[in-house]
């Protein structure tokens, strides 16, 4: 009797996964982009002096090495930004347990300290390791 119960409880589980999926609930195409809104003064393409990090700074979006489209990869992720005249940082989460936190401080006009934390599951960004911090310095190439 205990397995009929089992199998039937699997069986529903399954039914119920399936028309969740099918009802496109969980189809990423579905899922909301985040907004970026970074400031004027950072609008431009911004990379480093070995060629490992360049960012593209649009009106509502950013891309990391022609590659990463931030708005594509953090689809249906919670999504907060801190601007001032100074600093631009973007944090976005997906439960609580993932987060990658963008930061970027200007230095001058034409130059940028930049830094990426990620906690948590990092396969969005091609990497196996689980968390990492980057940072560096980065000139404005071409605005």
């Amino acid at each position: 009797m205990m397995k009929k119960i089992t199998i039937a409880l699997l069986f529903v589980t399954v039914i119920a996964v399936s028309f969740i999926g099918c009802d496109g609930i969980l189809d990423p195409d579905r899922l909301e982009e985040p907004e970026f809104s970074p400031p004027a003064w950072i609008i431009g393409t911004w990379a480093d002096t070995l060629g490992k990090y360049e960012y593209v700074f649009e009106e509502n979006d950013i891309t990391l090495n022609d590659t990463y489209d931030l708005k594509e990869m953090f689809r249906g992720a919670s999504m907060d930004e801190e601007i001032s005249s100074e600093s631009y940082a973007v944090s976005c989460s997906f439960l609580v347990v993932d987060t990658t936190v963008f930061r970027f401080d200007k230095t001058s006009s034409t130059t940028l300290d930049h830094s990426v934390v990620s906690m948590g599951d990092t396969s969005a960004l091609d990497t196996d390791i689980r968390g990492f911090t980057t940072e560096g310095s980065i000139e404005l190439i071409k605005q």
